[in-house]
C-alpha cells in the first residue's frame, strides 16, 4: 500500500489484517494528513478496515 501526504510524497507500507494492524493502518492515514482515501475490495474484506480507521 502507498500513502500519499499532503505534499506529494509517496511512502510503501504493509499492513496484516489483524486488528493491531489495521489500527497502524489508521495512524499512518491521520500522519500523513491525507484529506482522500480510496479503497477497492470486491468482498467484506473492506469492512473491518472502514471500521478500524472511522474510529478516529
Amino acid at each position: 500500500m502507498y500513502i500519499i501526504n499532503k505534499f506529494g510524497f509517496k511512502k510503501k507500507y504493509k499492513f496484516s489484517t489483524l486488528t493491531s494492524y489495521l489500527l497502524l493502518l489508521r495512524d499512518a492515514l491521520l500522519d500523513s494528513e491525507g484529506h482522500y482515501v480510496a479503497m477497492e475490495s470486491t468482498s467484506v474484506y473492506w469492512i473491518f478496515i472502514y471500521q478500524a480507521t472511522s474510529r478516529s
